[in-house]
């Protein structure tokens, strides 16, 4: 019981699954006195052969990793599937009959004898525990009870181990997924992306990532993971068939699990036929959409029955959540492309400069917000650890603003939408008082960073406006970004709201470089940018103004600029008051 109590202590305290593993296995040698040994891990759901991984004990330091297959009907398969231990006196004579593992042991190692105990944790065999020696009959059965009672008090800190290493591995791998499909360059890249990364964490065998058309019900763009590994790419439009998963998902259904689609009624399920033939048993199913959208569906398959479970949908669901934004995104971007190439034929001088806007958003402003996005959740999430109350707080305050920043990239492939009246706006009853106060918090860091002061004056009681929270914060954002941006460190920035007429006028001033005359006549329209220095260091895509403009014209407001050269600029909004009924 000491080398029990030892060995269990020393697993839990390892650092990692092979230390822990090591542990265990020194504790057996403490134990049964033999020469060599190990410990067998089954796959379960990870592989699809059944087979297992051995950490195997050579004597002395000296230890090596080995992939078995699986043997039904060998020594070891019967231990695992009966759980009762076992001492074989001779592994020659098993060799001899035809059992393929005891041949391993015997003719690569030269193994003659062995004890074999299972490796439980909450009453399933997780695996086994090996204690082998050269000499024929080297053991007693009697010390089969405590090599047990050793394997079950470890068998928990061994799955506790192999659990955190597995959610270390997944938690990775989510990141190195969300990370290639936020910086693929169109659709097709991302699903591929997404599809890749998805069978790497199911450990499926063949697959299918989706983009359709909800009101054509049409797949856009289908890839597909076949049972032997090939990659197909079906990028011309044609139905989603009836009665299958993806229709199910574009029709709002819920994630699920198929655990053996032999079992479905082949009078309701459309697809059975074909899922025999193509030798598909199991399948998690999730939907990809962002903003409650439906943009497509992920399918990951298994030709094994109950080859997934919770865990393995609640990944996929995960993984399908997140990437929904980024395809939306690329999907946006694509489209804006589209219509960029048609304008250039027309606007010959726009094109250098439509190109690198293009270039800007599909790489230098989604790459980044997704892989923040990405590490901010899995904080959020406790994957590093326990958080305390103030850096949940700060994460929450990071996430809000990646938040802001994806929506003000989505607003700039939306320009021309806003130009045509294609964007509908979400208005209700605002006070723009709480609008400003809310921009002038959520940048307090960048004044502090620059020591710039900003005095806000707006009256306790303003009327009330009809307006878009969201476009709205992002027209006062953008302007007192640009007032701090474009004015030196330890400048000064008003924010001044006040009742003329029958509107409310929202001012902000700053001292900074201020504009020519001929600067304000261009200053919003699209692309352009002033020459200065300060200017074009700052960075931009020289449409943050058109779309301000283009915003407030469709709340019926009005904006304004009056600026000379370095005196600093004030741009003035006014917005209709809301009528008193």
């Amino acid at each position: 019981m000491e080398i029990v109590a030892e060995t269990t202590a020393a697993i839990a305290a390892a650092p990692d699954l092979d230390e822990g593993l090591r542990a265990l296995i020194r504790g057996m040698h403490r134990l049964t006195g033999a020469e060599s040994g190990g410990v067998r891990l089954l796959y379960h759901a990870d592989r699809a052969d059944g087979g297992c991984r051995l950490l195997f004990w050579l004597g002395g330091d000296r230890y090596e990793w080995r992939d078995l297959p699986g043997e039904a009907g060998s020594n070891v398969d019967a231990v695992i599937v009966s759980g009762i231990p076992t001492y074989t006196a001779d592994l020659a004579a098993l060799a001899a009959q035809g059992e393929a593992l005891a041949a391993i042991a015997h003719r690569r190692d030269g193994l003659r004898s062995s004890l074999i105990v299972p490796l439980r944790s909450r009453g399933r065999v997780i695996g086994t525990l090996h204690a082998d020696s050269h000499r024929h009959d080297a053991f007693s059965p009697d010390l089969l009870l405590p090599l047990q009672v050793l394997a079950d008090h470890a068998g928990g800190a061994v799955e506790q181990a192999r659990l955190g290493l597995r959610r270390q591995e997944v938690a990775e791998q989510v990141i190195r997924t969300l990370a290639q499909v936020g910086a693929a360059g169109d659709t097709e890249a991302a699903l591929e992306a997404l599809l890749r990364g998805a069978m790497a964490l199911l450990g499926g065998v063949g697959g299918v990532a989706r983009a359709f058309d909800t009101k054509t019900r049409q797949n856009t763009l289908l890839l597909a993971i076949r049972l032997d590994g090939t990659f197909d790419h079906h990028r011309q439009r044609h139905p989603v068939p009836a009665g299958s998963m993806a229709e199910a998902m574009m029709d709002g259904g819920p994630a699920l699990v198929i655990d053996d689609y032999l079992a479905l009624d082949p009078a309701v399920y459309s697809l059975y036929s074909a899922m025999q033939r193509q030798g598909i048993r199991s399948s998690v199913n999730v939907p990809i959409q962002a903003h409650g959208q439906r943009l497509g569906s992920l399918h990951v398959n298994h030709h094994r029955p109950g080859a997934f479970g919770p865990a393995d949908l609640h990944i996929a669901e995960a993984l399908a959540l997140q990437a929904g934004a980024a395809i939306e995104r690329a999907v946006l971007v694509e489209s804006e492309r589209a219509q960029m190439q048609a304008r250039l034929a027309a606007e010959a001088r726009f094109g250098t400069l439509k190109d690198e806007f293009v270039a800007l958003v599909s790489h230098e402003l989604r790459t980044p917000l997704t892989s923040i996005k990405g590490y901010a959740d899995l904080l959020m999430g406790g994957e590093a650890g326990g958080l305390s109350e103030e850096q949940q707080e700060f994460l929450a305050i990071i996430t809000r603003n990646v938040d802001r920043e994806v929506m003000l990239v989505n607003d700039l492939l939306d320009l021309s939408r806003l130009e045509a009246n294609q964007v509908e706006l979400v208005t209700i009853p605002l006070d723009v008082g709480m609008v400003l106060r809310d921009v002038v918090t959520s940048l307090r860091p960048q004044l502090q960073a620059k020591r710039q002061q900003l005095i806000l004056q707006v009256p306790v009681h303003l009327p009330t406006v009809m307006g878009d929270l969201a476009r709205l914060t992002q027209v006062f954002t953008n302007l007192v970004s640009n007032a701090l941006k474009y004015t030196r460190e330890q400048g000064e920035i008003a924010v001044r709201a006040q009742t003329f007429q029958d509107c409310v006028r929202i001012q902000v001033r700053d001292n900074g470089i201020g504009l020519t005359e001929e600067e304000q006549g261009r200053l919003f329209t699209k692309f352009f940018r002033a020459q200065q220095r300060i200017v074009q260091e700052a960075g931009g895509t020289g449409l943050g103004l058109a779309i301000t403009r283009a915003i407030v014209e469709r709340h019926g407001g009005t904006i304004s600029v009056e600026s000379s050269p370095g005196q600093g600029s004030a741009f003035t909004v006014s917005l209709p008051i809301v009528p008193p009924t």
